[in-house]
């Protein structure tokens, strides 16, 4: 079930987010306004007890992402009825949610298999940003 995320919530968010461009998106977006801004907000959703998804929008643009165990007719539901002008996600999360119409974007990926490297020195993301 989705749920507003509050800073509660912060831990398990930033572990969803590991490992992928969506979630390092997202982890931007959580790192650089957290929860004390009205334009920016989190929604997140459990299966069976396990982070499934989560949902970052700035303003009216939204970010999904979900796991395969998510619950898509739930998250379809809930982005049909928000403002929001575009939503990014994989094509995977798109088909599963019925979404027939969407616009494709290729990323660039590591092929080494390589995670990427850490920065060497902190960096205050909001500052950054």
């Amino acid at each position: 079930m989705l749920k507003l995320a509050d800073e509660n919530d912060r831990a398990a968010l930033e572990r969803f987010c590991e490992g992928g461009l969506l979630g390092a998106y997202l982890n931007c977006r959580l790192q650089c306004y957290g929860f004390d801004y009205d334009f920016v907000k989190f929604w997140c959703a459990e299966t069976g007890g396990e982070l499934t998804a989560l949902i970052g929008a700035l303003d009216n643009t939204a970010i999904l992402l979900a796991s395969a165990k998510a619950d898509h007719a739930e998250l379809a539901a809930f982005l049909h009825m928000m403002p929001f002008s575009s939503v990014m996600t994989t094509v995977e999360t798109a088909e599963r949610c019925g979404f027939q119409q969407y616009t494709t974007k290729q990323a660039l990926l590591f092929h080494s298999g390589e995670p990427v490297p850490a920065a060497e020195e902190a960096v205050d993301l909001k500052a950054f940003y």
